[in-house]
C-alpha cells in the first residue's frame, strides 16, 4: 500500500498524520489505527448474524408467534368453558338450598322427621 494525503501504512496499523500551527510554532501529531485483518473478519462473522441468519430467525419468531397465539386461542375457549361450568354449578347450588328450604318446610308442617 502506499503512502497518499498523509496516511502512512505500516504493517497492521495506518496512521494519519497532521501538521498544525500554534502560537509555539508547528507541530504534528498522528493518530495511529489498527488495520482489520482477514482474520478479524473471520472472526467477526462467526460473532455477528449473517442477512440469511436474521432470515431464518424471523421466521422461527413468525412460527412462535403463531403458536403463541394459538395457545391463546385454546386458553380463551377453556375459560369459556370454566366460566359456563362455574354459572351452571352456582345455579344448581341455588336450587338445592332452595329444595332443602323447601324440603324442612314440608316436613315442619307435615310434622314428618327428617334424619341428619
Amino acid at each position: 500500500m502506499e503512502a497518499q494525503a498523509g496516511i502512512a501504512p505500516a504493517h497492521n496499523w495506518f496512521a494519519i498524520s497532521r501538521v498544525s500551527a500554534s502560537p509555539l510554532g508547528q507541530y504534528s501529531h498522528a493518530i495511529i489505527f489498527p488495520m482489520i485483518t482477514d482474520q478479524d473478519i473471520t472472526k467477526l462473522k462467526g460473532v455477528f448474524a449473517t442477512k440469511e441468519a436474521l432470515a431464518d430467525l424471523t421466521l422461527e419468531v413468525g412460527e412462535l408467534h403463531d403458536k403463541i397465539d394459538s395457545i391463546g386461542v385454546k386458553i380463551d375457549g377453556l375459560t369459556g368453558l370454566i366460566s359456563a361450568s362455574l354459572e351452571e354449578h352456582a345455579a344448581g347450588a341455588v336450587a338445592i338450598a332452595r329444595h332443602t328450604r323447601q324440603i324442612k318446610s314440608l316436613a315442619v308442617h307435615t310434622g314428618a322427621t327428617l334424619p341428619d
